[in-house]
């Protein structure tokens, strides 16, 4: 539904100002709000062909992922401002949730392909009751009003208590070089496109429209006197692209949380809790399942301490009503690392959490502000909303799969990056620097990117996990999904646990075959110095930590349904004060099994021989408690799924003596884990 005055014909600005005054400058208040309307009337017929253009389609990969940060139960009401021509609408509700599309243009709201109901109207007085949206999404619009301060507040005032919002915006870049970049190609390309393709005066103004932005700084400070809470700004980054581009900026009340933790009889279907938008850690002893977002923590890991002490902080600062008093109880949140050590981590402390220990205990733990009217009644009412939605599909809500699997993709289409034959000449020059001494060893991952003719399904995806990896560490975090057979650090209590693989081989399905085959690899020099390497590592970064800490005195065999690799269980009692979970892993992380030897000259390998961007492969993933028990998981057999598109990594160990077509044989057994649950046409 649009309501407002009748929109002006495209090109007929009549008495409306232009987007630039005659010396090229911009422009303010009510002349600003007039020709921004009147600008986007113009180019709303062709905004889309020239948006795509600009962007390169990154745009829709922006898009995608501040709807899954969201993080909202199916069915909320999300607000999306400036909604142009639909797109935030179309991906909110395709991932469950309801879209009100609200913009000042009536010619953007006229050319919108979306079936959600649209509302003409200023982002500065919004026509919505307070509290009366559970959610609210803005793309690339701050540039573009009159004022920041008065919009933070109508976001404040619309959003309900728990609510979130999210803000994409493009900022330019520090770097210099990029920064050069940045003018050339938005300065020069995109008005040349634009004046091509639709209104020459409306994309000269776009590039000079940044100057609007406050930088991050000012930004957040705006945000936090509106009683809008953000965490601290974080740079993505896009290898060879032109602009620096911020992620969507998840924003929270400020207002004290309230954990309440509750048994539960039922034995409710973890990977039903979670869904396709919620976080999942499923494993064989604690597993953990959460929808919804209460808090999400922006965290500096360069020093593992300080790291580990600013998760207990914030955690601790959560008022808890802990009526079960178990590992992973009262408030937990669940993350998954960046495999880059420089790049902060994020973790979610989900508004509804199931959990469920080795001994059968299960329990839910809801986050509300503390400062409800009833807070008690609003625990209830997630417990019971939870309940209910499970309660629709009786299979769904105890333990085991779903028969009904809703209809997947039926055409795929596969691509390496880089090429099997460029990837092994990579490995090949690496063997010949690690030769020369550049370091022990390096590993080297590809790439193979899936494209679906529909959006992947998750939740499918990890029921496909569960009944072929039974025995693996399974997980689900913000599109990044997977089934790790190796425990990178657990701790409860006082008891730290790890168990480190390095040295890998096939898996036939034949059993003699296989016996053959992992007794090869017990017996191979190269494997074993390999997995050495690892236990060494893993050990004397601990033994600081402990009082007593041992290793098995031999490896042992383990078998996942299509690879087999060595492993050797570590264990030991931390000294009082126990060290949280999270700085043990960042101390850690990354072992030589994921990154080489010694950790430095390797990383610096991986810099100059890998051609992609690992993103959270390899990292660590898993879950912290507000006591610092947990556990993580090193981020392998795993891939990022966004809508329709997954991408699917694999890396071995590289030595000296390396045969890039073995390497490259064992890269492709080891992306079978994740392509056969993705790939099912």
């Amino acid at each position: 539904m649009t309501t407002g005055p009748a929109p002006q014909s495209r090109g007929a600005r009549g008495s409306a100002p232009r987007p630039l005054a005659d010396d090229g400058s911009l422009r303010s208040g009510d002349d600003k709000r007039a020709a921004v309307q009147s600008m986007f009337d113009t180019i709303a017929p062709r905004y889309d062909l020239v948006n795509r253009i600009m962007t390169g389609r990154m745009d829709v990969r922006w898009r995608r992922r501040a709807v899954r940060d969201l993080s909202l139960s199916p069915g909320s009401v999300v607000l999306d401002l400036a909604c142009g021509t639909g797109d935030f609408c179309r991906d909110l509700a395709d991932s469950g949730l309801t879209p009100v599309g609200m913009d000042l243009s009536y010619g953007m709201l006229a050319a919108a392909r979306t079936s959600a109901p649209l509302v003409q109207a200023d982002a500065l007085a919004l026509p919505v009751p307070d509290a009366g949206v559970d959610g609210i999404t803005c793309g690339f619009a701050l540039r573009n009003l009159v004022a920041l301060e008065p919009f933070f507040d109508e976001l404040a005032r619309v959003v309900r208590p728990g609510g979130r919002i999210a803000i994409v915006e493009v900022a330019e870049p520090s770097n210099r070089l990029l920064r050069w970049g940045h003018g050339v190609y938005f300065g020069k390309v995109v008005p040349l496109v634009g004046r091509m393709l639709s209104d020459g005066e409306a994309y000269a103004y776009l590039p000079k429209s940044v100057a609007y932005l406050p930088d991050p700084a000012t930004l957040c400070a705006m945000i936090a006197s509106s009683r809008l809470f953000v965490g601290a700004p974080q740079a993505a980054v896009h290898r060879g692209g032109p602009v620096d581009h911020r992620h969507p900026h998840m924003t929270d009340s400020s207002r004290p949380l309230l954990a309440r933790t509750q048994r539960l009889d039922a034995d409710i279907d973890l990977v039903a809790v979670a869904g396709a938008n919620g976080v999942l850690w499923d494993a064989p002893d604690i597993s953990l399942a959460g929808r919804g977002q209460a808090l999400r923590l922006q965290v500096d890991r360069t020093d593992p301490a300080r790291c580990g002490a600013a998760v207990t902080s914030a955690l601790g600062a959560i008022d808890v009503d802990d009526r079960v008093k178990l590992p992973g109880t009262a408030v937990a949140a669940v993350g998954a690392w960046p495999f880059d050590p420089t790049e902060r981590g994020e973790l979610v402390v989900p508004e509804v959490l199931v959990g469920r220990s080795p001994d059968g205990t299960r329990w839910v733990t809801t986050v509300v502000p503390a400062d409800s009217a009833d807070p008690h009644a609003a625990h209830d009412a997630l417990v019971n909303d939870l309940l209910e939605q499970l309660s629709g599909d009786p299979e769904r809500t105890l333990a085991g799969f779903s028969t009904s699997e809703p209809l997947a993709p039926g055409a795929f289409d596969l691509a390496t990056s880089p090429d099997p034959a460029s990837w092994c000449a990579s490995v090949r020059s690496a063997c010949d620097e690690l030769r020369a001494g550049a370091a022990d060893k390096v590993v080297l991952a590809r790439e193979v990117r899936v494209t679906a003719d529909s959006p992947l399904p998750v939740e499918a995806i990890m029921r496909r996990l569960r009944r072929s990896f039974p025995d693996a560490l399974r997980f689900s975090v913000d599109g990044f999904v997977g089934a790790s057979p190796e425990l990178l650090v657990a701790r409860s209590g006082d008891i730290v646990r790890c168990h480190p693989m390095a040295g890998t081989a096939p898996r036939s399905g034949d059993p003699a075959a296989d016996s053959r085959l992992g007794a090869a690899l017990l017996a191979s020099d190269k494997n074993r110095l390999e997995h050495q390497h690892t236990i060494d590592l893993v050990h004397d970064t601990l033994i600081g930590y402990c009082s007593y800490l041992d290793a098995e005195a031999e490896p042992s065999i383990v078998a996942m349904a299509n690879v087999q690799h060595l492993g050797t269980r570590v264990e030991g009692r931390l000294s009082s004060p126990p060290a949280s979970v999270i700085e043990l892993m960042a101390v850690l992380h990354p072992t030589p099994a994921v990154c080489g030897r010694s950790r430095s000259q390797a990383m610096e390998l991986i810099r100059r021989h890998e051609t992609i961007d690992r993103g959270r492969y390899a990292g660590p993933v898993g879950w912290v408690d507000a006591a610092g028990n947990g556990a993580w998981a090193v981020g392998i057999r795993s891939a990022e799924i966004d809508g329709a598109t997954a991408r699917v990594m694999a890396g071995v160990g590289v030595v000296a003596d390396s045969d890039p077509l073995a390497e490259l044989a064992e890269t492709r057994a080891k992306l079978q884990a994740m392509l056969g649950a993705i790939v099912r046409p």
